[in-house]
């Protein structure tokens, strides 16, 4: 979501922004005269408190990083005759006020940006199990079996299932992001013939939901028992000279389920492209133009994708066919048993939904009085 403001204050709207936006007169006793547009210089200078003034025009000075007013300073920055613009460079906050007092009189605040944190990825589902293999049949003795044939080797057992794997976890949401030139938490901040312009906030992205786990495989199928061999029976001389059949392949087991896709979250809201103004802090506007601040909320997080189905388990192996009978009776071999189907793949995950898009309030200035 996406909104920009423009705002140019007077005595005649300044009670419009908000009912805490007052005029008050400004100090005018001077402790600092800056000859130089240096950063460091120009901290040093607010924070001894008083009134800074400047003997040189800087336009730019560069801020790296937002200058504080804590609690207990009162500060006044006074560029009349010397025009001033402090300039965020669209990387930082220009100022932030604790609980102190700022003045900025035609003071031009310019491309500062604040952006909320980006949402963190999920981790993934956890990995299905794959099934047990299927226990393989035990091979026949040489004894007679039927039709004259010695015995017929065991059937395999079927593969065990693949268990389903788990759901990736959602996403973790995206930080707000408030005040792109100044966020007054507590205290006030007076502008007097003061120009705001094209600064920003960005709320951050949301993070993306995790993978679905892979299910897993199912188990391979138990072979089938090799046939007896041919042979007379030395006890009662019954001639099974034929070697008994294999025993059967047992069929694969089922692959498990995949796992659904973690659901993405949302992105961070954006408050207050220009000023951000706390509960119980105080904003004064006076003869001051704010315009062309953005406020931009962020997209949420993909979902993410399903996870894999496990793959069926392969079917067992038919038993290899008995020898015939040796010597002077020699017997046929036996037939070896069928291999089995192989088990049904598992079905994917679901995918998980997009986390929602953040709001954006107050391009220009935001009160949350």
């Amino acid at each position: 979501m996406y909104r920009a403001g423009r705002l140019s204050c007077g005595a005649a709207t300044a009670a419009v922004v908000a009912a805490m936006f007052v005029f008050t007169a400004l100090s005018a006793r001077a402790d600092t005269t800056l000859a130089s547009c240096d950063e460091s210089s120009f901290r040093a200078a607010v924070a001894a408190g008083g009134t800074v003034r400047f003997s040189t025009s800087c336009q730019p000075l560069d801020l790296t990083s937002p200058v504080e007013i804590p609690s207990g300073l009162t500060v006044t920055v006074d560029a009349t005759g010397y025009p001033l613009t402090l300039d965020g460079q669209g990387t930082t906050r220009l100022f932030t006020v604790t609980g102190g007092h700022l003045s900025l009189v035609q003071v031009t605040l310019t491309h500062g940006r604040v952006t909320g944190a980006s949402g963190s990825y999920a981790q993934a589902g956890l990995k299905g199990n794959a099934g047990n293999p299927g226990i393989s049949g035990s091979s026949a003795d040489s004894g007679c079996g039927s039709f004259g044939q010695a015995n017929a080797g065991g059937n395999g057992d079927p593969g065990g299932s693949g268990t389903a794997a788990g759901a990736g976890s959602p996403g973790t949401p995206g930080g707000d992001a408030s005040g792109g030139a100044a966020l007054v938490s507590a205290g006030s901040l007076t502008l007097t013939s003061a120009t705001v312009t094209a600064n920003a906030a960005h709320g951050g992205t949301g993070g993306a939901g995790g993978l679905g786990g892979s299910a897993g495989v199912g188990g391979a199928g138990g072979g089938g028992g090799t046939g007896g061999r041919g042979t007379t029976n030395p006890l009662t001389q019954a001639e099974c000279l034929g070697g008994g059949p294999g025993g059967n392949g047992a069929a694969g087991g089922v692959g498990g389920t995949g796992g659904a896709g973690g659901a993405g979250a949302s992105g961070g809201a954006a408050r207050g492209g220009g000023i951000y103004v706390a509960a119980g802090a105080m904003l004064t506007l006076v003869g001051s133009t704010v315009s062309n601040n953005t406020a931009v909320g962020a997209a949420g997080g993909p979902g993410g994708p399903g996870g894999a189905g496990g793959a069926g388990g392969t079917g067992g192996y038919g038993g290899e066919s008995g020898g015939g009978a040796v010597g002077d009776k020699a017997g046929r071999g036996g037939q070896g048993g069928p291999a089995a189907h192989g088990g049904a793949g598992g079905g994917g995950g679901a995918g998980g939904r997009a986390g929602a898009t953040g709001t954006a309030e107050g391009g220009g200035i935001y009160s949350a009085g």
